[in-house]
């Protein structure tokens, strides 16, 4: 029964995507579809539980509402703050921390019935339910991967920063743990007699049509809901090295760190392509009417050695020092543009340019946005792998710098 009203809503749902060009849509009903497609073959064999299947196919309409239901001023269901227990930048306890303890709750019972008649009679509990949560854990590990393939394939996607990665798998572990200890607590009880019949009595068999009824008609309300990830924006004038930037979104695609000759001054590399500094340069040509490529290249010129010997120059070379985050933080604070770091949500404003380390202490620099999440966290844009974006991203990294234009 649930896979056939599963198929039937999602066959709804489908051609209304295809005629609004939602693509994000089409890509994660294609990756669910796959995984319900596996439960409905595997089902053969492990026959797995009503409850089991009942909490998975109730976390799928938590998911699409959850991305699907406006809650007013740009933002969706997911973004609903049931208990702030952590403020921002963590934003604890969102409904999406929510949606993925459910999720892997109802993963692990899966996990759980799959995984639970292949293991010896003898087995230790702890060891079952050891298994049991790392198999979640590694199914949770890869819905990030995918998640990562949205990023890297459809521009502006709803899935989050760094910060909300780690959160994901954090509440996915949660609710990992959580369905082992319900199925060692339970594990006497023959095929779960007594809470098969609590959970999955006549009753659910109904909510659960109307649940997925309901899929169809938040499937459809998710065209008119804007990405979370683009916020209502601050009611004062657009900031123009912000516009600036924002012009970049779509059109800079791809990151390139490659070396090019440029031509001087003025000299950029293709617009579809470039790294972090691109972002800044393009930004301030275009709004302030500042060539970094020949400021930097003057400045070093005449005063090399307070520039950072991080290559092994022996001079400048104006078709690459402007495009390295070591040498921007030095020309801005020579030029007097620091300002204090902070934790400060206050602190950082539309058109500041923030510095920090990503991956492998590697330097990185953004542009603060005058759009904000719902918990007020300034958005900021930035190229840091996949092309020019606009995200929650600000405190997802260590800052080591902050500046202003003047």
């Amino acid at each position: 029964m649930f896979f056939k009203v599963y198929f039937i809503a999602i066959g709804l749902a489908v051609p209304i995507f295809i005629w609004t060009g939602n693509t994000e849509f089409l890509f994660y009903a294609a990756v669910i579809s796959l995984f319900v497609g596996f439960l409905w073959f595997t089902d053969r064999f492990f026959h797995f539980r009503k409850t089991s299947l009942s909490l998975f196919f109730a976390w799928l309409i938590i998911h699409v509402c959850g991305g699907s239901v406006p809650i007013g001023e740009g933002k969706v269901l997911y973004d609903w703050i049931i208990v702030p227990l952590v403020p921002a930048p963590y934003s604890i306890f969102k409904f999406d921390q929510f949606a993925h303890f459910f999720c892997y709750l109802a993963i692990g019972m899966l996990a759980d019935d799959a995984i639970a008649p292949l293991l010896k009679p003898q087995l230790p509990k702890a060891a079952r339910f050891l298994v049991v949560v790392l198999a979640a854990i590694g199914i949770g590990a890869l819905n990030e991967v995918m998640e990562f393939a949205a990023v890297c394939m459809i521009p502006n996607t709803n899935v989050g920063d760094y910060t909300n990665n780690a959160l994901d798998l954090v509440f996915n572990t949660l609710g990992a743990l959580t369905a082992a200890t319900v199925r060692l607590k339970n594990v006497t009880l023959t095929k779960g007699e007594k809470y098969e019949r609590f959970v999955f009595d006549s009753r659910a068999r109904g909510i659960s049509v109307f649940l997925f009824a309901l899929l169809v008609c938040c499937a459809i309300g998710k065209t008119n809901a804007p990405p979370a990830s683009v916020a209502a924006a601050d009611q004062r004038a657009e900031n123009a090295i912000v516009a600036a930037a924002r012009s970049q979104v779509g059109k800079t695609v791809t990151y390139d760190s490659g070396y090019v000759r440029l031509t001087y001054p003025m000299g950029d590399v293709p617009i579809e392509k470039g790294v972090c500094t691109d972002v800044i340069i393009r930004a301030l040509r275009v709004a302030r009417k500042m060539d970094l490529q020949q400021l930097v290249h003057e400045d070093m010129t005449a005063a090399f050695s307070a520039y950072p010997n991080n290559w092994g120059l022996k001079s400048p070379d104006r078709n690459i020092d402007h495009r390295r985050v070591p040498n921007l933080k030095k020309y801005f604070e020579r030029k007097g543009f620091s300002v204090a770091v902070s934790k400060k949500l206050e602190d950082y404003l539309p058109g500041d340019f923030v510095t920090c380390t990503v991956a492998g202490n590697r330097p990185h620099i953004m542009i603060v946005s005058d759009r904000k999440t719902p918990q007020g966290v300034p958005l900021i844009i930035h190229n840091i792998g996949s092309g020019t974006r606009e995200e929650d991203s600000l405190f997802a990294f260590p800052i080591t710098g902050h500046y202003r234009i003047k």
